[in-house]
């Protein structure tokens, strides 16, 4: 007995089991830093292995800001902005200069002698698969000037998302103070996106709203106070892009129409639009409109007229596994409803140079070649070459005595 008493005494004291209540704690507590660890290591993978594919921060893209207008939905901020390559610092993309437009400051009073052109449209005419000095608006006044005509100044005036509506406002506001010689019209992709929105019975005034630098992009703008404190973190960020991306269907330019919803640059809005494939006459006749009234600013203004319809991948002759790159939920038809619109208003172009006697230039020769565009509407390189070198043709073709004048009215001024 004192044996077996003498064991008991010598042996460690029994352990009293856990109660629930700290079994709860202690798992809650494993998990807890079990998640902590999977995000430490979830951050430190995507700062290492994925820089490119999501801002640190929304509000500091590197992107170029938009500020609204009475006069277009959207423009550049009249400063300078500079955009770099991440992968490149040193390589500069993008210049927008201090008055709001792609590419060197300028005079805004036109030097004597100059022949100024300007290029007028949106992302086709802004060119932003180019680096700065590359867009082809530049590279036309690169081929004129080797040609000999070194008086030659190009303005590229593009804006992404610009239809012909905010081109008028645009002209007829500012781009007629700086004394053109010419303004080449370059545009209809942006006006086919209203196509779905007049087909719903809403006319071009009620269907489009200026642009909300506040709200507009949900990629690039948070929305309280604990999202931009999380968006920090480069994988929330991620994961905040990738979720905005799939819920809001966001493509290169901005989100895609589905169902009952049309996009406005950046976000949907609520429109009741006609079923897909269906458009009518009324966009048509607003589309011919709007260039007409475009030709008539310009030529109040003194200004000589030139219009242009880009080469799109939205034709018939787009071989079948290219017409992938064309987004046609953007206006809310099929490929072959698209094609057949895309040539219809090349036709109204078309019809108006006749009617208006301005001058055209056919790029439409071009369409459905996928070596030359790598979308709908935007040139690859090489279509950014052939566009530079059939606009620097025509223009010499057009104007160069004017262009000669020009220059030896500055000489004259000089000798006298």
């Amino acid at each position: 007995m004192s044996e077996a008493n003498g064991q008991a005494a010598g042996s460690a004291p029994a352990r009293r089991p856990m109660n629930g209540k700290r079994k709860l704690l202690f798992g809650c507590l494993a998990v807890v830093l079990a998640l902590v660890f999977a995000l430490a290591v979830g951050e430190i993978v995507s700062r290492l292995f994925l820089p490119n594919c999501a801002p640190a921060f929304p509000g500091d893209w590197g992107q170029i800001d938009y500020v609204s207008s009475a006069f277009c939905r959207h423009m550049y901020p009249a400063r300078e902005k500079l955009v770099y390559s991440e992968q490149d610092p040193r390589r500069l993309l993008i210049r927008i200069n201090r008055y709001g437009y792609r590419g060197e400051d300028f005079s805004p009073e036109k030097p004597q002698g100059v022949f100024r052109i300007a290029f007028t449209g949106g992302s086709a005419a802004f060119d932003p698969n180019a680096s700065e000095g590359e867009d082809w608006p530049h590279r036309v006044q690169a081929i004129l000037r080797a040609r000999g005509y070194s008086n030659v100044e190009c303005i590229n005036a593009g804006v992404p998302g610009h239809a012909s509506c905010d081109v008028l406002g645009r002209l007829f506001s500012e781009i007629h103070e700086l004394r053109l010689n010419v303004a080449v019209f370059y545009n209809f992709w942006n006006d086919a996106k209203q196509v779905c929105r007049m087909a719903g019975g809403a006319t071009l005034l009620r269907s489009i709203t200026p642009y909300d630098p506040d709200t507009a992009d949900p990629l690039r703008y948070t929305n309280n106070f604990l999202d931009s404190l999380l968006c920090h973190s480069r994988l929330y960020a991620f994961l905040r892009y990738a979720a905005l991306e799939r819920g809001l269907r966001i493509g290169p330019e901005g989100a895609e129409v589905e169902g009952p919803s049309a996009a406005t640059m950046f976000r949907p809005i609520n429109l009741n639009c006609e079923p897909w494939g269906r458009y009518t006459a009324r966009f048509k006749d607003q589309y011919r409109l709007g260039f007409q009234t475009l030709v008539d600013c310009a030529r109040n203004a003194g200004i000589e007229q030139i219009i242009s319809g880009p080469p799109t991948l939205l034709n018939e002759n787009t071989p079948p596994d290219v017409q992938k790159k064309v987004r046609v939920s953007y206006i809310r038809l099929s490929f072959t409803q698209g094609a057949r619109l895309m040539g219809q208003l090349d036709d109204i172009l078309r019809q108006v140079a006749r009617e208006k006697k301005s001058l055209l230039i056919d790029l439409a020769q071009y369409s459905g070649r996928a070596d030359l565009l790598t979308d709908a509407i935007h040139p690859s390189r090489e279509g950014n070459a052939v566009i530079a070198k059939d606009m620097a043709d025509f223009l010499e073709q057009q104007f160069k005595e004017r262009i000669a004048q020009a220059a030896s009215s500055t000489k004259k001024r000089e000798s006298g």
